[in-house]
């Protein structure tokens, strides 16, 4: 199976990702992470791709930037641009019904994110953790 903190790492990821956070990288997401006590660089070296149904026998395995995109993002890019794109809506209408004048830039700002917003890992260098 995966360990919980690979799940976590790609989900913390993915937030960054569809709230346009470009400053914050997998690479820092993974230098935080071995900083902790509980750290084991199996979570984001040897993270699982791909296993068999019946008794989930490991056939895969790759880096954490690897699961994020092959296993990670086609399961949930709808979810989380969802969960975005109602946090800006809400955050329009609120600022819409205050009369500020902010409400019409929130409103803009929410269209940034469209179904074929990219929100997986690109494959510079700047982003791999294999040399880490």
């Amino acid at each position: 199976g995966r360990h919980l903190d690979t799940l976590l790492l790609a989900s913390l990821y993915g937030y960054c990702k569809v709230n346009r956070l470009q400053q914050i990288t997998f690479r820092e997401i993974i230098a935080h992470y071995k900083r902790q006590a509980h750290a084991k660089q199996e979570v984001f070296r040897t993270v699982v791709l791909k296993q068999t149904d019946p008794g989930l026998v490991t056939q895969t395995t790759g880096d954490i930037i690897g699961f994020y995109n092959a296993v990670y993002v086609p399961v949930m890019k709808g979810y989380l641009l969802t969960t975005v794109q109602q946090q800006q809506a809400a955050a329009a209408a609120g600022q819409t019904n205050s009369g500020s004048s902010t409400g019409a830039a929130a409103a803009r700002s929410g269209r940034q994110h469209s179904g074929d917003l990219s929100i997986s890992v690109n494959d510079s260098g700047a982003q791999r953790t294999g040399s880490e």
